[in-house]
C-alpha cells in the first residue's frame, strides 16, 4: 500500500520475534513482555541511532516485574529479551 520501507521492517520484525517465541514457549515458558520490549529497543535502535539505548532500562524494569511477581523465573526473562531482539536484528536489516 506504498507504505515506507521502515514501517515493513518493522512489521517484518515484530512478526519474526513473536512467531519464534511462541515457537519456543509451546515447549518452554519464555517471557514474551521482555521479547516485545527487547525488540522494539533494538529496531528503534537501528531506526533513530545509539540515543535510544536508554530504553534497555526499560527493558530490566519489565524482567524485574516479570520475576517479582512470579509469572517468570529469571532465565525465562533473559531468554525472552534475547529472542526478541536476536530475532528482530535480521528481519529488520533484511528488508
Amino acid at each position: 500500500a506504498g507504505a515506507p520501507d521502515s514501517v515493513l521492517a518493522v512489521q517484518a520484525a515484530m512478526v519474526s520475534g513473536i512467531v519464534t517465541a511462541l515457537a519456543i514457549t509451546l515447549v518452554w515458558k519464555i517471557s514474551m513482555h521482555c521479547g516485545v520490549a527487547a525488540s522494539v529497543v533494538v529496531v528503534a535502535t537501528l531506526l533513530f541511532g545509539w540515543w535510544v539505548s536508554p530504553a534497555w532500562l526499560v527493558v530490566a524494569a519489565i524482567g524485574w516485574s516479570r520475576t517479582h511477581t512470579r509469572d517468570h523465573t529469571t532465565a525465562q526473562v533473559v531468554a525472552g529479551v534475547i529472542v526478541g531482539a536476536l530475532s528482530a536484528w535480521p528481519a529488520l536489516l533484511l528488508v
